[in-house]
């Protein structure tokens, strides 16, 4: 676990980082836990939970978390790594589950469980899986690919229904926000 007292206005290093390029991170998205999930071209996921104290400093009578005196105390501890056959494009949690969704470079759509550490395979692209997007209000999964093509995947039941919309340009970056309601 690293632990340290820091400026704000400072860095804090995590432990047991990926040794290539992170190409996504996604941070948890329930405001009561404070877990960052990543995915890198070392082929690893990786999460490590958070915990970050505030102390404003008194004296200019603002206790303001965006105050340049304030200081805060970080810790970070890594609980989860796992390994796949290629490089992580992306990454993106489950709303409501111990669960996240990575897409690979050989096009690869992976779900993980984080507690049992099961591993399933989604799908695959013909290309690089370059966006995958959880839809917590639809319960569905969008993946974009080098392929050129957008998938739906329902997830809910075994027969993995999709549907594949062709795209004359690759998918290079989609924000979650974009298929929410």
């Amino acid at each position: 676990m690293s632990q340290e007292d820091v400026d704000l206005n400072s860095d804090h290093k995590l432990s047991n980082v990926p040794t290539d390029s992170i190409s996504s991170l996604k941070f948890y998205p329930d405001p009561n836990q404070h877990a960052i999930l990543a995915g890198s071209w070392d082929s690893k996921a990786s999460i490590w939970q958070i915990n970050c104290q505030v102390f404003p400093q008194q004296g200019n009578g603002f206790n303001t978390p965006n105050n340049s005196q304030s200081r805060a105390n970080i810790t970070s501890n890594p609980v989860h790594q796992s390994d796949f056959q290629s490089p992580v494009l992306s990454v993106c949690w489950q709303r409501g589950q111990q669960k996240y969704f990575a897409g690979t470079c050989d096009g690869s759509v992976f779900m993980r469980d984080v507690n049992s550490q099961n591993s399933q395979l989604i799908g695959k692209h013909n290309g690089g899986c370059k966006e995958v997007v959880w839809d917590p209000n639809l319960q569905v999964l969008f993946t974009g690919g080098w392929d050129c093509k957008l998938y739906l995947w329902d997830i809910r039941n075994s027969k993995k229904k999709r549907l594949r919309m062709n795209s004359y340009l690759s998918i290079w970056k989609r924000n979650s926000a974009l298929f929410s309601r």
